[in-house]
């Protein structure tokens, strides 16, 4: 063993801690997006910004658009966006993503569980375009209800410990922290 690894082994067990708080912290992540070629040039993938979206969560549409392999950037000037639900549309201006070339967001709370439409239209390039993009078990998700996720239930009057997770990742992070911190003040 290395004579310098006792002097490692404070940092290497806080970046540990570090990295376990925040897989800990970290949502599970399953994406259902749907992808399409749009006028045989782009491709445009569409989702929700937050998935699985839950009724009455702040959450937003998000949309991916390349060119091959390049994002396309600028369209918040040429494309508008509207959320369909029923009879009832929202229009949803476009925001680029920073640091991720070619991602646009909106966001908006979906009140009701069931199948969201999202309609893009406007142009990329010189290419009009007008597409909808429904619900299905392979692209855009289906919106779940609150009461498929709430428990316990607030009817019992028992408040829910599903921060727990999060807090103790929170804490371990801040323990790594403040080890890096006291490690380096010490030397």
């Amino acid at each position: 063993m290395p004579a310098s690894f006792p002097r490692l082994r404070p940092l290497l067990i806080a970046i540990a801690i570090v990295i376990f708080g925040a897989m800990i912290t970290a949502p599970g992540s399953t994406v259902a997006r749907e992808t399409r070629a749009v006028a045989d040039t782009w491709t445009v993938e569409i989702g929700f910004v937050e998935e699985p979206p839950i009724q009455s969560d702040t959450n937003g549409l998000w949309v991916k658009v390349t060119q091959g392999d390049q994002p396309v950037e600028g369209l918040e000037a040429t494309l508008s966006a509207q959320a369909i639900f029923g009879g009832q549309a929202r229009e949803l201006p476009l925001t680029p993503v920073a640091g991720q070339p070619g991602v646009y967001t909106s966001v908006f709370i979906p009140t009701q569980p069931g199948e969201y439409s999202f309609l893009l239209k406007g142009t990329i390039g010189d290419q009009l375009i007008e597409e909808t993009f429904n619900a299905s078990p392979e692209g855009v998700p289906l919106v779940a209800s609150r009461l498929d996720y709430e428990f316990p239930t607030a009817a019992n009057g028992i408040v829910s410990n599903a921060a727990y997770p999060a807090a103790i990742g929170g804490a371990l992070l801040l323990a790594g922290v403040i080890g890096l911190v006291a490690r380096r003040n010490r030397h």
